[in-house]
């Protein structure tokens, strides 16, 4: 028997609740009214990177010492990308379990952690090869999967329009998570595996509640049918990372304080 954790990157009752109410999204409306539904409270900063790393480690965001998908080396006025490998030194929870594990496509996981088990990295930190543990996983996903990482046409993404090739492609990579999810709890070989769905997050940026992230819900919530329906399901989590909201107002805080003079640029 296998427990699951089905993360769902910027998930938020404030978009899918009236979803769940009007019958779009009846597994979600099963798990909240026969199971436990509850909001939680993301680490400071409520952001992609690191909360993800602070549900695998218990370790807050002032203790990893990540608070973004970059930090400011103030020695060489330089920026530079996290690497999982140097920031986050271990102590995920699933380190400690008996019997092999799974995790898929975790934001912040590049490069992949060597688990008992597979590895596979995700997000926007993640890069299109060398993403799992072990290797030679990454040319069976795409063998059997046509696994991508990204999708291909992230230019394509705009406010002003939601018919375009990436927005398919989203579509499409959050079919292929549940894809490998569904065969790994099938084969039993897994005490645990650990999903994100992080390309749904990416929609509500860009679209929050029109249709294309509408149908992304309705993909996921199709594929938490499937897992209910499993016999080799012993425990189903479904969590998020942070939530998501309408925005009202943008403020470019850098912007303004240039204009009042404020911040002045260091060539």
């Amino acid at each position: 028997m296998t427990t699951v954790v089905l993360g769902l990157d910027g998930a938020a009752f404030e978009l899918i609740e009236d979803w769940i109410d009007s019958g779009v999204l009846p597994n979600l409306a099963k798990l909240t009214s026969e199971g436990a539904a509850m909001d939680m409270r993301s680490c400071l900063p409520p952001v992609t990177s690191p909360n993800w790393r602070c549900y695998a480690s218990g370790v807050n965001p002032g203790k990893l010492g990540v608070f973004w998908w970059e930090r400011v080396n103030r020695e060489t006025h330089t920026v530079e990308p996290i690497s999982s490998s140097e920031q986050f030194d271990g102590g995920e929870y699933w380190d400690l379990l008996d019997g092999n594990v799974s995790v898929i496509n975790l934001p912040t996981g590049s490069p992949p952690s060597k688990v008992n088990g597979k590895f596979i990295a995700g997000g926007p930190d993640c890069e299109q090869t060398e993403y799992t543990h072990p290797h030679g996983l990454e040319d069976q996903l795409r063998d059997e999967y046509d696994y991508q990482v990204h999708p291909d046409h992230l230019s394509q993404l705009s406010k002003d329009n939601q018919e375009n090739d990436c927005v398919d492609e989203i579509h499409r990579l959050i079919e292929q998570r549940f894809q490998v999810l569904e065969d790994q709890l099938e084969s039993g070989e897994y005490t645990l595996i650990h999903a994100t769905i992080f390309y749904i997050n990416v929609l509500h940026h860009f679209y929050w509640d029109r249709d294309v992230v509408r149908t992304g819900w309705e993909i996921i919530d199709e594929h938490i049918g499937t897992l209910l329906e499993s016999d080799e399901l012993d425990h189903l989590f479904v969590m998020s990372d942070h939530g998501s909201n309408r925005i009202e107002v943008e403020f470019n805080i850098n912007t303004w304080l240039e204009e009042e003079g404020y911040l002045v640029r260091q060539t």
